[in-house]
């Protein structure tokens, strides 16, 4: 349990100093951090019911963090930066809500596909990893529309399941900051308490999310659908057309073989 603890506080410390660059911003609040030895604690504690998927939660309300470690060292280390990406952004958004007197919880002015997406691209380091780049390829190569499996426009999903929160979140944030550079999420963050009404100031009247998107970015939502679609054209269509073989040569097969009572062009 001791190296356990060594292992979780050196994450932790090297963690913070990372992100406290990424977000320019150092966390003003203490918050508990519960480290558990096993999965079967982790979903066992009376702290938070958590489902079997579940590897880490972060309390919107208390902000405190829960993790278990399981010996995979690596995946935890990916598990606990996704977990304090969440606890500097809650806390970074508190801080913001109390200094211009907001009203209400300006987390819950994000959408998940945000939230999720952003925690994944810090803890990928600004990439996506290889599971998720499997993924998302083979929903463009492959989309099952009738079952949501599929890249829409982008603001178009919104079913906040695995695959629209997680993984194509991630690859919004990856496009966002190769359009409007590496600054823009902070940006997002920072202006955050125009999706509220807040006393402190100028009142303001709070923007829907895809409105204040469309504000901090100086671009319409077309706008936007166009440079999503550039983007996933050029960094994933190009090379699924180069891929396919156009010298095959297929079999002839005769024309007589055939029903061909029906032909639809």
């Amino acid at each position: 349990e001791k190296s356990l603890a060594e292992i979780a506080a050196y994450q932790m410390i090297e963690t913070i100093s990372d992100l406290e660059k990424e977000f320019q911003f150092t966390l003003p609040y203490d918050f508990n951090y519960i480290l558990y030895n096993s999965h079967h604690e982790f979903k066992e504690n009376n702290t938070m019911e958590v489902d079997e998927n579940v590897l880490g939660v972060t309390n919107t309300f208390d902000l405190s963090m829960m993790l278990p470690y399981w010996g995979e060292h690596q995946r935890f280390r990916q598990v606990n930066y996704h977990e304090m990406v969440h606890e500097f952004t809650l806390q970074k958004l508190m801080k913001i809500k109390n200094d211009m007197q907001c009203d209400g919880s300006l987390s819950f002015r994000f959408p998940l596909w945000f939230i999720e997406g952003m925690a994944e691209y810090y803890s990928q380091k600004g990439d996506i990893d290889g599971e998720s780049l499997v993924v998302i390829k083979d929903v463009i190569f492959h989309p099952v529309p009738e079952r949501g499996y599929i890249i829409e426009i982008f603001f178009g999903n919104n079913d906040y399941n695995y695959l629209d929160t997680y993984k194509i979140g991630q690859l919004k944030i990856l496009f966002l900051t190769k359009f409007y550079g590496k600054e823009i999420i902070q940006n997002i963050l920072d202006y955050s308490y125009l999706l509220s009404n807040c006393a402190n100031g100028q009142k303001n009247e709070a923007l829907p999310f895809e409105k204040y998107l469309e504000l901090i970015l100086k671009n319409s939502s077309n706008q936007l659908n166009q440079k999503w679609e550039h983007f996933l054209k050029t960094n994933f269509l190009q090379e699924y057309y180069q891929s396919i073989d156009f010298s095959y040569d297929y079999e002839e097969i005769p024309l007589e073989d055939h029903i061909i009572d029906q032909v639809i062009i």
